[in-house]
C-alpha cells in the first residue's frame, strides 16, 4: 500500500494548480488549462481513494497468495453483487439520495452496504487464503481440469455469495456500534476543543 503516500503527492500537487483560490496570489495558475490541468490530475488520482476497497481486496490476496495471484481477486466483485442481490431481495435498497444516510454506497457502480476499506481487507485476505490453501490441490482424470486455481475458484463462488449474504445481515449491526462509538465520544472531542480554544 505504499501507494497511497505517491497518490496523495499528486492529488496535491493537482490541487495546487487546480485551485481557484490560489489563483489570487499567483495569477499565472488563473489561465483555464492550467486549471484544467490541475483538476485533471487531482480528479483522476482521487479515483484510488474512492475505490479503497478494490485496492485492497487485489493488492491484499496479491501479497499473500504463493501462487496464480491473478485469480484472487474476483471474489470481490462477487462479494458485492451477492450482497447488493440479498439487500434487493429484501427490499432493502434505498433511492440514491437516501443511500448515506441508510449506510449504503456504490462500488464499481453496485449499491451495497458502506463497508468501505474493511470489505477489501476481508475478501482480500479471505481470498488470499483460499490460494494458499488449496492451490496445490490436484485431481486425477476427468477432473484433473478443476484442479489448482479452478478449484479455488470453485470454492470462492459460493464462499463469496455465502459471505456477501451474511455480511448483508451483520454489517448493519456493525455500522450502528461505530456510529454509536463515535457519537459517545464526540461530547468529549468538543471539550477538549473548547479547553484549547
Amino acid at each position: 500500500m505504499l501507494i497511497l503516500p505517491i497518490v496523495g503527492l499528486f492529488i496535491a500537487f493537482g490541487n495546487v494548480f487546480g485551485n481557484g483560490n490560489l489563483a489570487e496570489y499567483l495569477p499565472l495558475l488563473h489561465h483555464p488549462i492550467i486549471q484544467n490541468f490541475g483538476q485533471l490530475i487531482a480528479k483522476s488520482a482521487v479515483a484510488i481513494l474512492a475505490n479503497l476497497a478494490l485496492v485492497f481486496a487485489v493488492g491484499i490476496p496479491i501479497g499473500l497468495a504463493t501462487r496464480d495471484k491473478g485469480y484472487a481477486a474476483v471474489t470481490f466483485i462477487i462479494f458485492i453483487n451477492a450482497m447488493n442481490i440479498t439487500l434487493k431481495l429484501q427490499g432493502k435498497l434505498v433511492p440514491a439520495a437516501e443511500m448515506r444516510p441508510a449506510g449504503q454506497g456504490m462500488v464499481l457502480g453496485v449499491q451495497v452496504l458502506e463497508m468501505g476499506v474493511f470489505a477489501g481487507i476481508l475478501i482480500g485476505a479471505f481470498a488470499g487464503y483460499l490460494f494458499n490453501r488449496y492451490s496445490s490441490k490436484q485431481f486425477n482424470g476427468v477432473m484433473a481440469i478443476y484442479s489448482g486455481h479452478c478449484f479455488v475458484t470453485i470454492l470462492a463462488i459460493p464462499s463469496a455469495i455465502l459471505l456477501g449474504f451474511i455480511m448483508s445481515a451483520v454489517w448493519p449491526y456493525a455500522q450502528h456500534g461505530i456510529s454509536a462509538l463515535a457519537l459517545a465520544h464526540w461530547p468529549l472531542r468538543l471539550k477538549a476543543l473548547d479547553r484549547l480554544g
